[in-house]
């Protein structure tokens, strides 16, 4: 606006100058009446006169565009900054609208974070509830063991009273015996020594006295017996139902246990969810990395069976399909028309490394590999190096022979487990059965395994099935109830692309 104003004023006071100074010319020329050849006085000045209010017009317009650079660029590209002008108006209303896009999506993501974490703190809380109830349980059990303990060591000392008592009714019965013959020595006496009458009638009777003495210690000892072995029977009964309380009480402690896992699994879900949501969001703010060397991006398979173009054409439509998933989590697209572009490392020595970076040498070097190979070769896509949000990708291409693994039936891997235990810990010993055992086995005979798969990017696996599939497993294994034996075969021919999954395993569960 200012220049346009200076610009006005400006025209305004060369008009009145040319004016003014036209009209003076005009007049003086008029009176000197000259002649331009065969024109008239009059109109020779009219002529002079249009051509100096021309001239200093033309003066005054290339001063202004020699003296200031802001009004030559307006002078000289109005219409082009006018065109732009409008593009960019256009342009930063289509921005403002993606802007609102992105800030409302911002928006739900905050929102979701937020859900996520209120269910984390939740299942937190729950978790040291669990936690809490466990160990007044194992309080519980340790003050029930020392019960025992107590009621066991009575039950030895009871046991060690009862022998005393038994050892003591043996002698008093030996007491009796000696007795009772001394009773019939002296009877046999009396009838041969009748002289003899009165001491052996005194001697029977001291005899019977101690005889109902022995008796009575009998009875009461007897009594005793009878008292312990009641009391004996009693502390056994309160054992056995202890026992059952304490083997109530370890169930219990179990069942908490699996419980506690199970929400600690659950928590470690929403915090990982929580993780990936904040990610997620900071990534629309920040921009951040969004992949790093040596992530798999896809593969596939390509014949060497088929001309040179056919090969080409493959290893472009893997390159098209690398372009758009990378494209989908951010990068954007280079001078190649793809998200992607495909480089080549050469080692020139141990310290130097040469990067082709020419699709058009690149494609055909690889092509002629493929079509030297004897079998199919699976073809892996990879990041060549990190890369941040807008960038275009640069990746290399990875080429095994695509050999059988194993064939239809082939044993993969073997294991034992406990069918008893609880569904959690199954589940737990399956999941390492197949993270080692199942995973080295299948490298060792050559499965190519994904490198470091991004989870943004599809690997063509439906979790859910293979969660159901582990699932079912788990529940063949505990319905033996037993010690069972868990075979692992392939349940179709396995080729080196791999990779092992529920889709491809069949699994054997039998008693042992």
């Amino acid at each position: 606006m200012r220049y346009s104003f200076l610009f006005v004023a400006v025209l305004i006071l060369i008009s009145g100058f040319i004016a003014y100074f036209g009209d003076v010319i005009g007049r003086r020329l008029g009176k000197k009446r000259l002649t331009v050849g065969s024109l008239r006085p009059r109109h020779t000045a009219y002529i002079i006169t249009a051509i100096t209010g021309m001239l200093i017009s033309g003066m005054a317009v290339a001063t202004l565009v020699s003296v200031n650079s802001q009004f030559r660029k307006v002078f000289t590209e109005g219409e082009r900054i006018l065109a732009q002008n409008e593009s960019l108006t256009k342009a930063n209303d289509e921005l403002m609208v993606l802007n609102n896009r992105l800030r409302d999506r911002s928006k739900r993501l905050q929102s979701l974070v937020n859900s996520l974490q209120l269910e984390a703190q939740r299942a937190r809380k729950e978790a040291e509830k669990a936690k809490a109830e466990r160990d007044k349980q194992l309080r519980l059990v340790k003050h029930l063991q020392q019960e025992v303990a107590e009621r066991t060591r009575e039950v030895i000392e009871r046991k060690k009273q009862l022998e005393k008592l038994e050892r003591a009714v043996a002698l008093l019965n030996t007491d009796i015996a000696l007795a009772r013959a001394d009773l019939r020595v002296k009877t046999l006496e009396l009838d041969k020594v009748q002289e003899q009458l009165r001491n052996a009638r005194d001697q029977l009777i001291v005899a019977n006295s101690k005889l109902a003495d022995a008796e009575n210690k009998l009875k009461s000892t007897q009594a005793r017996l009878e008292d312990t072995r009641a009391k004996l029977a009693e502390t056994e009964s309160t054992l056995r139902q202890q026992e059952i309380v304490l083997k109530q009480q370890k169930e219990q402690i179990e069942l908490g246990q699996a419980a506690l896992v199970r929400e600690g699994i659950k928590r470690l879900q929403f915090e990982k969810a929580s993780e990936y949501f904040a990610a997620q969001a900071g990534e629309l703010r920040s921009g951040d990395l969004i992949l790093r060397q040596g992530d798999e991006i896809v593969r596939g398979i390509v014949s060497p069976r088929q001309s040179m173009f056919g090969i080409r054409a493959d290893l472009m439509s893997l390159l098209d399909e690398a372009g758009e998933r990378v494209e989908k989590i951010g990068a954007s697209k280079g001078s190649n028309g793809r998200a992607v572009n495909l480089i080549f490392r050469q080692m020139l020595n141990k310290k130097q490394v040469l990067v082709i970076d020419n699709e058009s040498v690149n494609i055909p070097k690889a092509a002629e590999t493929i079509a030297s190979s004897p079998i199919d070769v699976l073809v892996q896509v990879v990041c060549a190096a990190n890369t941040i949000r807008g960038e275009q990708v640069p990746v290399e291409i990875m080429l095994y022979l695509n050999k059988l693994v194993y064939r239809k039936g082939d044993m993969i891997a073997h294991t034992e487990m406990d069918g008893r235990v609880s569904e959690g810990r199954i589940l737990l010993a399956m999941i390492k059965f197949l993270r080692e055992d199942v995973s080295k086995a299948g490298l060792e005979k050559g499965i190519i395994p994904i490198s470091n798969p991004d989870s943004r990017i599809n690997i063509k696996v439906n979790p859910l099935t293979q969660i159901e599939g582990l699932m079912a497993v788990v529940d063949q294994i505990r319905s033996k109830r037993s010690r069972v034996s868990v075979d692992v075969y392939a349940d179709k021919d396995i080729y080196a692309e791999g990779p092992l999954n529920m889709d491809n395993m069949r699994f054997s569960v039998a008693k042992i």
